[in-house]
């Protein structure tokens, strides 16, 4: 049914309707490329995927999915599907794509896959969901939030390696790295031991490197879930992935396998308090976001046919809200692991070196699950573009506004204005605010890595709190050289 829908407003209301089957008329356009070379192929395939991606859906009318057969050759095919996120999510794409698989192969060995009828569709799962998620409970799971995000960071600091880009959330590149049959295998035997899930094991461990590239104490992630398992409907079709945040907060002194026992605790109360939408428990935090942020998706289970090959044609196709998506894809015996991510905001290099970090980590903990934080290897230094470009400016400086005499800057507040100044690419005054000369919390981010390169450590809230020369330069006289280690010159 969910491939039938259609909605409409009524009273002020929205309401799912359903296509009777005998009036549902539905068809794919063969579009015949085998007369053209592989490479012309490809541009003509990408080219239309791009033109159909960007066509809007009518809401209101439907079908809210279109598909198109490209012709290759005399026995080679490709088959483009688009689907509107409002019945389709990546549980229904696994399902969607084992059905293909099932009736194909059937097809192809002369039978008939005899699929029956689903008993549950996702209108039955509607009608529960407005019956049991009462007003009270969505409170409840809201409080929740509330409480367990209060005083979350904005942000991690994360450099970004094109400061001056303007992301069109449109120029995305992927990366992908490998986990060994070995390494994959201890991991899970990990999970085992200590009665969790791999999915718990292995956000436990990406949280760990996160802590140990950015140097945060507190960091926000956010994940998936997915409610057909809850449900025991694992065919349900229709958008059952809900997102939902783990806070992660780390002490040198802290245990790694005593870690995984916090988040499996978090996962499991993330996953009672999970029908409130996504948008609501950021509204309960209370976030002012406008940086990167992480998403890491549960395993997806590997799909093979002898007949049929699922692959990204277009790597760079793809796209979102999101400036970096993890993504932890399960094969038979092993793993890959993929960042999609923005491509105007980070180099390769940069993402490249991040998965060697994680894989780096990855096998430290494996190896040694009861090691303390503080003793995990040393990672590599960042190595973005906006990191060398600071190093070569800093021996030119920068000017600072007549109005102000540089006699009157100490060595911190001088470190902290050329920073400003470059990241900016403006001339600073002791008074400016930083918003208001183009500021904005992702150059915030970046400030504040330059910052810690410099040995000047703040916390993030700071940086806020005080966002000007002579306001910062006051609050950390104040609370004397406790938090600056150092003050290098330029």
């Amino acid at each position: 049914e969910i491939f039938r829908v259609y909605f409409r407003l009524q009273n002020e209301r929205v309401y799912q309707f359903v296509v009777p089957e005998d009036k549902f008329n539905f068809s794919i356009e063969v579009i015949n490329l085998s007369g053209l070379d592989a490479p012309t192929q490809k541009l003509e395939m990408k080219k239309m995927v791009q033109e159909l991606g960007y066509q809007p859906f009518d809401l209101e009318v439907g079908p809210l999915f279109r598909a198109k057969l490209f012709k290759l050759g005399a026995d080679q095919f490709c088959l483009f599907r688009c689907f509107h996120h409002i019945i389709f999510d990546l549980g229904t794409d696994n399902i969607f794509y084992n059905d293909i698989i099932s009736s194909y192969e059937a097809r192809v060995n002369g039978s008939l896959d005899e699929q029956a009828n689903p008993e549950f569709h996702f209108a039955d799962y509607a009608s529960w969901e407005r019956e049991n998620l009462t007003d009270e409970t969505l409170k409840s799971q809201f409080d929740h939030w509330k409480t367990e995000l209060t005083n979350a960071p904005d942000m991690i600091v994360w450099p970004i390696d094109f400061v001056d880009a303007k992301p069109k959330f449109q120029n995305f590149k992927l990366e992908t790295t490998s986990i060994s049959n070995e390494i994959w295998g201890k991991l899970k035997n990990l999970a085992k031991e200590n009665n969790l899930s791999d999915f718990q094991v292995n956000l436990a461990i990406f949280a760990i490197f996160l802590h140990r590239y950015t140097a945060e104490t507190d960091i926000c992630i956010g994940s998936t879930i997915d409610l057909r398992r809850s449900l025991v409907l694992p065919n349900l079709l229709g958008p059952l992935i809900n997102e939902f945040l783990v806070r992660c907060t780390f002490k040198q002194e802290m245990i790694c396998s005593e870690f995984f026992k916090t988040i499996g605790v978090k996962t499991i109360s993330a996953f009672l308090n999970s029908a409130i939408s996504y948008d609501k428990m950021i509204l309960a935090s209370n976030f002012k976001r406008e940086s990167t942020t992480f998403l890491f998706f549960p395993n997806r289970p590997f799909l093979s046919s002898q007949s049929i090959q699922f692959k990204e044609i277009f790597k760079d196709a793809g796209g979102g809200e999101w400036d970096i998506v993890v993504q932890l894809i399960e094969q038979e015996a092993s793993a890959n692991i993929s960042i999609r991510y923005n491509a105007d905001l980070f180099s390769p290099l940069t993402i490249q070196n991040m998965l060697g970090s994680y894989l780096k980590i990855l096998q430290f903990i494996i190896d040694n699950p009861n090691a303390k934080l503080d003793e995990l290897p040393n990672l590599e230094p960042i190595k973005g573009t906006v990191v060398h470009m600071a190093k070569s400016k800093r021996v030119n400086g920068f000017v600072i506004k007549d109005r102000d005499d540089p006699g009157s800057l100490d060595q911190v507040e001088t470190v902290v204005a050329n920073i400003w100044s470059m990241t900016l690419d403006v001339s600073i005054s002791r008074h400016d605010n930083f918003f208001d000369v183009g500021g904005s919390l992702s150059k915030m981010s970046l400030v504040n890595h330059l910052l810690r390169e410099n040995g000047i450590y703040l916390d993030f809230k700071d940086l806020l709190r005080y966002p000007t020369i002579a306001s910062i330069g006051e609050h950390i006289r104040s609370h004397g050289n406790a938090k600056v280690k150092k003050a290098a010159g330029f």
